[in-house]
């Protein structure tokens, strides 16, 4: 969706922020973190590597910052009081990247009546309507008001937006979508990447394992108790039976203060992924 000043025909000013980092430094920044990433599916992140800024993928999108003003009386107490409200803020826009942080020395170019901007939307959230607006500005007042007030009223609001230029790259990868985004403002980015297969498999068969060292664990226990009962009579009396039953008490011990699922084995691996294995399998054996 392209945007139109028509857009923000509520609004008292529209500007859109200078880049301060240029669009080739931000896409190759965006392609050395997903490079750097040891858990990355390599197919994935070649893919990410082959992107120029011509690529179907890449795209500047405008993220919208609102800045809202508003005059308000509220009472605390029976006593009327009266306060200034002045606060940006923005919707539907990954923290990561920071919207309502400005650069050093950011500058902005006003736009006039029916000047349009020269990129899409970020997401259709991220743009609000007249009684979006409204809405989002009477629970922000209640937000920034003290916690004991009984009312309030407002004398006057305005609200004013900015475009902030946003290089974000769309990559469709195994049926899923990942985002990679950089504020051309201030710097601050995102990256997604998909987890490299290999990896994920290698953490299901530490999982399967572990399991058959845990089954094998328990079995010798109880093979140690039942022997303990037959050649208790002859040879070392209870201690034959009670040596294998503190082991297997031991045992479910250890296992319960150490177990661990598919899932988390997976992620073990993936956020080491040069790391030895072995200390996975220590508490099992």
């Amino acid at each position: 969706m392209i945007l139109e000043s028509r857009n923000f025909s509520f609004c008292k000013e529209i500007g859109i922020l200078e880049e301060k980092y240029s669009r080739d430094k931000a896409l190759d920044r965006l392609k050395g973190k997903v490079a750097a990433e040891g858990s990355a599916d390599p197919a994935f992140v070649k893919k990410v590597q082959a992107l120029t800024l011509n690529s179907p993928e890449v795209s500047i999108r405008a993220c919208i910052l609102y800045n809202y003003q508003a005059n308000v009386d509220y009472v605390v107490s029976g006593v009327i009081k009266h306060t200034k409200i002045n606060n940006f803020a923005s919707s539907g826009v990954h923290k990561s990247i920071h919207i309502t942080e400005f650069g050093d020395n950011a500058k902005y170019k006003t736009l006039s009546v029916g000047e349009s901007i020269p990129m899409s939307i970020f997401n259709q959230s991220n743009l609000f309507t007249y009684e979006n607006m409204k809405k989002a500005l009477t629970d922000a007042i209640g937000d920034d008001l003290p916690s004991n007030y009984s009312s309030y009223e407002t004398n006057g609001w305005s609200v004013s937006a900015y475009v902030v230029p946003v290089l974000t790259v769309i990559m469709k990868y195994g049926g899923k979508e990942y985002y990679l985004y950089y504020n051309l403002q201030n710097g601050y980015y995102h990256w997604e990447w998909p987890n490299d297969p290999a990896l994920e498999k290698k953490g299901k068969q530490i999982h399967t394992f572990r399991v058959l060292l845990t089954v094998l664990g328990y079995a010798l226990n109880i093979f140690a108790i039942i022997n303990g009962i037959v050649t208790s009579s002859d040879k070392g009396g209870a201690l034959c039976v009670l040596v294998p039953i503190a082991a297997m008490i031991a045992n479910v011990v250890l296992f319960n203060k150490t177990r661990k699922n598919v899932r988390e084995l997976q992620r073990a691996v993936l956020d080491a992924p040069k790391k030895s294995v072995l200390p996975l399998y220590i508490p099992t054996f």
